[in-house]
């Protein structure tokens, strides 16, 4: 039996590179309420929408609709995302194909809501290739705390110690360390700017965990 039956990728940054339409939406929005954005948005990637909207408002001294700016903000990062024509990152579908062809399960965690999450994968042409989708809808918290890769976990019926993590952010990297599973981090050739530190492994391209998890295979069988 595969030692590493279950490969887990989270959305934003890693299945695509999202971030900055992600930030764009949120200075647009900000602008549009008449404030300046001096919030840190690194320290939100990977963290969730909702509680960097109340953030927002908090500074800005405003009371306003929550689920309204996250809408909004998913809505103009999908039209940035087709503005751009935005394309999965490299090595993605090479590397779920390998993981469909070696009897791997697959998964996708993302804190955003699943509307946006599917729509995003959809667009790129992946979703058939995905086992498993969690949201944030599945879980009540989100990125730091282990809970939505361990919902995934339980969707698959498959334990930590059997699956990797790919994660492009610090509250993901501690997040999936804390599911029990390794995690490998995603630099996108050196323009992530998120601190990986706890990763367990780096990739440049997503198609380089193919070597890496041969590795684990062999390691593990002794």
């Amino acid at each position: 039996m595969l030692r590493i039956r279950y490969a887990v990728f989270d959305l934003d940054g890693t299945i695509l590179d999202s971030e900055w339409a992600h930030e764009e939406a949120k200075r647009s929005i900000i602008a549009d309420l008449g404030g300046q954005c001096d919030i840190d948005l690194n320290y939100f990637v990977g963290r969730s929408n909702r509680d960097f909207w109340k953030t927002v408002l908090a500074k800005m001294g405003k009371e306003g609709d929550i689920e309204a700016l996250v809408r909004l903000q998913f809505e103009r990062v999908l039209s940035a995302l087709r503005r751009e024509n935005q394309s999965e990152s490299p090595g993605l579908t090479r590397l779920l194909r390998y993981c469909r062809d070696t009897g791997r399960k697959t998964a996708v965690c993302s804190g955003s809501d699943e509307h946006f999450v599917l729509d995003v994968l959809d667009f790129l042409g992946v979703r058939s290739l995905f086992d498993v989708v969690i949201t944030s809808k599945d879980v009540t918290r989100l990125k730091p705390a282990p809970d939505i890769f361990l919902a995934a976990l339980d969707r698959a019926k498959i334990p930590g110690t059997c699956a990797l993590a790919f994660e492009d952010s610090h509250s993901g990297c501690l997040s999936a360390h804390a599911a029990g599973m390794r995690c490998i981090g995603y630099t996108a050739g050196g323009r992530n700017p998120q601190n990986l530190d706890e990763a367990d492994f780096l990739v440049s391209r997503l198609d380089d965990a193919i070597s890496i998890m041969d590795n684990l295979e062999a390691r593990e069988r002794g």
